[in-house]
C-alpha cells in the first residue's frame, strides 16, 4: 500500500468463452488481511506459551473430561 502496510487477498477467477467465442475472466477479490493478521497473532501467542511451557521445571499436562491425557509438557 502506499503507507507501507500489507494487505492480504484472496483472489478467484474463471476463465468464461462469451457467444462471440472471446475469453473473459470473472472473478472476486476479498481483502483476508483482518484474519490473516488475526492467525499470525495467535501463532506468535502459542509460540511464546509453548516456550514458557517447556521452560517450567515440572511436567504440565491437560486432560479431556474422560480422564484420556491430551497434552504434555516436555
Amino acid at each position: 500500500m502506499p503507507d507501507g502496510s500489507v494487505k492480504y487477498v484472496r483472489v478467484v477467477v474463471h476463465a468464461l468463452r462469451d457467444e462471440s467465442g472471446s475469453i473473459e475472466f470473472v472473478g472476486a477479490v476479498t481483502d483476508i488481511t483482518e484474519p490473516r493478521t488475526a492467525e499470525e497473532a495467535l501463532r506468535r501467542s502459542e509460540q511464546r506459551l509453548q516456550k514458557v511451557i517447556d521452560a517450567i521445571p515440572t511436567m504440565a499436562w491437560t486432560a479431556l473430561p474422560d480422564g484420556s491425557i491430551d497434552f504434555v509438557s516436555r
